[in-house]
């Protein structure tokens, strides 16, 4: 998935503060592809905040069920 030109590229550990998960979380979910990484420099991973904002919508986040 290639981002938009003025779309903001977050590194790994600034989606895992975004989405409220681990560093090693994220980059699990980036070798399963369930977050795409957007570009690599290095061995840094840039991912899309539009990636991260997907993934909120199709994934519930871990934690516990809400209660009905």
């Amino acid at each position: 998935m290639l981002s938009k030109v003025n779309e903001p590229l977050l590194t790994t550990s600034e989606a895992a503060s975004y989405l409220g998960l681990s560093l090693d979380t994220v980059r699990k979910y980036l070798t399963r592809q369930l977050i795409r990484a957007d570009a690599k420099v290095g061995r840094t991973n840039l991912i899309a905040k539009s990636e991260l904002d997907r993934y909120r919508r199709e994934r519930r986040i871990p934690g516990r069920p809400k209660r009905k």
